[in-house]
């Protein structure tokens, strides 16, 4: 017979000086067991199952918890930049999972005898209410990249670019990982139109331009692993590093040739 119930009662989320989660659990006994300490586990992870902890901790009780009445505990996840990485490579652009386990220990006033009580609780954050609170955290808060619009037929060139860019970033900020690497390939094909509107070989130099095009075709063939990760056998799931990884390399790759065309003017 269980002499243990445990629900979340309230989930808060603060940004304080480091971002941190805050649980209320709520406590009710099932029967006569007096209720000593125990150790309260946070496990996070992804539909797929895969779980981390993120924290450890040991509460004490009320003695005499029991049918009638109940208590309420308050902890506080202190998540580091580390932390949230972790979470988000778990989550995988899905929904995040919390589960909660705890070990109590009680004593059977009836039969004189202690007793060991566990507990799971499971939850689940959808991944557009977790991008809110992202958003709380300051999570990729700051990124800086210069970025030159010529006032040259390539301009409109670059301007559409950037939209593919921007898009990736918002795609990458929700967790949304496939469709950061489709809005990086499209941020690509725009730079490859750019030959119809300027001489790139000739101001990045005709050897260069040669293989920087071969490293473009190269991102534009991995970007296209985006839409059809999830397709038949052989096709692995986009991860967060990847996502990063194609996000980075198209802003590189869009401030490359806009500061080629920049030093000519």
């Amino acid at each position: 017979m269980p002499s243990l119930e445990a629900q979340i009662k309230d989930i808060n989320y603060y940004h304080r000086i480091r971002p941190s989660i805050e649980f209320k659990l709520g406590f009710r006994g099932t029967n006569n067991h007096e209720l000593k300490s125990g150790e309260i586990s946070v496990f996070v992870g992804g539909e797929d199952g895969d779980l981390s902890m993120l924290t450890e901790e040991t509460k004490f009780l009320n003695s005499s918890l029991s049918t009638s009445n109940s208590q309420t505990e308050r902890f506080r996840v202190d998540v580091t930049e580390r932390d949230i990485e972790r979470i988000e490579d778990l989550r995988g652009g899905g929904d995040l999972i919390l589960k909660i386990k705890g070990k109590f220990h009680t004593y059977d006033k009836r039969n004189d005898r202690f007793n060991t009580q566990s507990v799971t609780i499971d939850d689940r954050i959808p991944r557009s209410d977790w991008a809110d609170v992202l958003t709380e955290f300051g999570y990729g808060d700051v990124q800086v990249i210069e970025l030159y619009f010529p006032d040259t037929p390539a301009r409109e060139h670059f301007e559409k670019a950037w939209e593919h860019v921007e898009d990736a970033d918002e795609q990458f900020a929700r967790g949304n990982w496939n469709d950061t690497l489709t809005s990086c390939r499209k941020a690509i094909e725009v730079i490859d139109n750019l030959e119809r509107a300027e001489d790139v070989d000739e101001l990045i130099g005709e050897q260069k331009w040669d293989r920087v095009g071969r490293i473009k075709g190269g991102m534009s063939s991995y970007f296209s692993l985006g839409p059809h990760s999830s397709e038949g056998i052989g096709h692995e799931p986009i991860k967060r590093r990847d996502a990063q990884a194609s996000l980075l390399m198209t802003k590189a790759m869009v401030n490359y040739v806009a500061d080629a065309i920049r030093e000519r003017e």
